[in-house]
């Protein structure tokens, strides 16, 4: 399952492995896909609350300004989490999209609640704090 990420470890990283870290840890993302039959592809690669959690720490630990290196890195982040929280499914709403044939997780259990608080306070921190997005009422819709 690995480390969580811990105050001690994080204050021991300097900035270099806090931005090396942070890259791998977007390139995971963009491998990520929440419907089930991507799942079965990729086997072990989700998103979990502990990855939200890393990627949260290592973020609070980033220094400003940005390297464009790191703004770019940012944005894909940024738009990897948009992609993962679009592909969520509403109770409701995966009864209407798997009649339509559309695939997605259905949201019940804890757990996609939690993926979705962390998908949540993600797409905020990098959109906001680390300005890379210029409206984030457009990211933060729910369709309808």
């Amino acid at each position: 399952n690995g480390y969580e990420p811990t105050t001690s470890l994080l204050c021991q990283f300097d900035q270099i492995i806090i931005r090396r870290v942070l890259n791998h840890h977007v390139e995971f993302v963009s491998q990520i896909s929440l419907s089930p039959t991507e799942n079965k592809r990729w086997g072990e690669y989700t998103m979990s609350k502990a990855r939200g959690k890393w990627i949260y720490a290592l973020l609070s630990r980033l220094e400003k300004p940005l390297h464009r290196d790191e703004a770019s890195s940012l944005s894909t982040l940024l738009r990897e989490l948009c992609r993962l929280r679009s592909e969520l499914r509403f109770d409701e709403q995966a009864a209407q999209d798997n009649s339509n044939g559309s695939n997605g997780i259905v949201f019940g259990d804890s757990s996609q609640k939690d993926v979705l608080a962390t998908l949540n306070t993600l797409i905020i921190i990098v959109g906001i704090y680390f300005e890379q997005c210029s409206s984030l009422d457009s990211i933060m819709k729910v369709k309808s």
